[in-house]
């Protein structure tokens, strides 16, 4: 840019590295649209020296090889200045909005969805997948920080679903592994950046064919369309902590968009009966839009025998996960203040050492004299020599009588 200062290495490094360090497991090309995405917040950054930062600093060979290839990284620039373009404008957001509903709806509607198989292990799945879609949704929304693939900690993950986090761990893992979801970048200690898949296969084109209606009302976040509204309550008190639950909720989606559960989900038809007859008695059953909404708050805000409500659970839950955070926060902090006391101390040990040596270096100075022309090689010459040494400083160390010098250093007493 005009007028701008070329950014130095260690600044483009401020912004870079911990890029960087989130994506050492993911491809080349993934990584390096992340870098150069990250590259637009510095002031001055191009392509050409966030390529040249990559050579320079990357330990990752695969990343260097690729920065090393001319093409393929002007490809990639172009790609993230696409990028950048559609997440500056209202429509460019809608357009990323859309895609992300439209794999929302695949992951969840398509015959794809039968991928991560049946039992509660399957319907944790679908629900941490359809979690990562919402997350999605909210973050590209006006006003939303614009991340198509937002971190997603599992505390927090597991608190939207109610459960423990192993259990949350357990369901991404097999949405991942069913292909449902993409890690987009992991770092050891660090939360996972993750984003619904791209759902290829047979059927998905005509599941999206006939529910058009639906993806638009997902990316608009109406939710007064009755499938929008179902897919959404997902992380609802009312499903995570009260009555409905999670076969309850895909319950609720299936016959929101006119499917049998037992069909869409792969339940035995008595699991699915049973799981509507529960719906029905929480009064909930064919219910759409605003009207589903209402009744979920009033379940939510329904207080039961422990006299907590399913909402009070979740707001508890909720201030759990933050102390525990807060705490790992604090203890984090504490040892990285310990560790930078401990470097601050090995490092002005360090000088001192460094300083006493040279002192004593200098203090430790050798120098060459000629004999004096009396010189005879008795011990009384010798005796004569120290005490002419002594007297400037200097300790006797050696005398070489064939070149006619002696050696003396300077005496550590005179150098104190």
């Amino acid at each position: 840019m005009n007028g701008t200062p070329t950014p130095t290495f260690a600044e483009l490094g401020n912004t870079l590295a911990p890029v960087l360090a989130r994506h050492r497991d993911a491809t080349p090309h993934r990584a390096a649209l992340a870098l150069l995405a990250a590259a637009t917040r510095v002031p001055g950054a191009t392509p050409g020296q966030v390529r040249a930062w990559v050579r320079a600093r990357s330990d990752v060979p695969a990343l260097v090889a690729f920065a090393a290839d001319r093409g393929r990284w002007s490809r990639a620039a172009t790609d993230t200045a696409r990028y950048v373009t559609l997440h500056a404008s209202p429509e460019g957001r809608r357009q990323l909005r859309l895609d992300v509903a439209r794999r929302l709806v695949g992951v969840l509607l398509s015959p794809c969805s039968s991928s991560v198989g049946r039992g509660a292990g399957a319907d944790g799945a679908r629900a941490a997948a359809a979690l990562v879609g919402v997350g999605q949704l909210e973050s590209l929304a006006e006003g939303g920080p614009g991340i198509d693939a937002p971190l997603l900690p599992l505390p927090r993950l597991a608190v939207q679903m109610g459960c423990t986090v192993d259990t949350a761990r357990t369901a991404l893992r097999r949405a991942v592994a069913a292909g449902l979801v993409v890690k987009v970048g992991a770092r050891r200690g660090s939360a996972n950046a993750f984003r619904l898949a791209a759902v290829r296969d047979g059927g998905t084109a005509d599941t999206l064919e006939r529910y058009t209606e639906l993806v638009d009302a997902l990316a608009d976040g109406d939710d007064a369309h009755p499938g929008a509204a179902a897919i959404r309550a997902a992380a609802h008190p009312a499903v995570a902590y009260g009555p409905v639950g999670r076969r309850g909720w895909l319950a609720l989606v299936a016959r929101a968009m006119g499917l049998d559960p037992a069909q869409a989900w792969g339940w035995p038809v008595r699991v699915a009966r049973a799981t509507v007859r529960d719906l029905d008695r929480a009064g909930l059953l064919d219910r759409a839009g605003p009207d589903l909404a209402a009744q979920l708050d009033r379940l939510a805000y329904a207080v039961g025998p422990d006299g907590l409500s399913p909402a009070d659970r979740a707001a508890q839950a909720e201030m759990d996960r933050q102390a525990r955070a807060a705490t790992r926060l604090d203890a984090v902090r504490a040892v990285r203040a310990e560790r930078d006391a401990a470097r601050r101390q090995a490092l002005g040990a360090a000088r001192a050492a460094a300083a006493a040596a040279e002192v004593t270096a200098e203090a430790r100075a050798t120098t060459t004299v000629r004999l004096p022309p009396w010189w005879t090689g008795t011990d009384l010459d010798r005796q004569r020599v120290v005490a002419a040494l002594a007297a400037r400083g200097y300790e006797l160390l050696a005398i070489d009588e064939d070149r006619g010098v002696a050696t003396a250093a300077r005496a550590a007493a005179a150098a104190s």
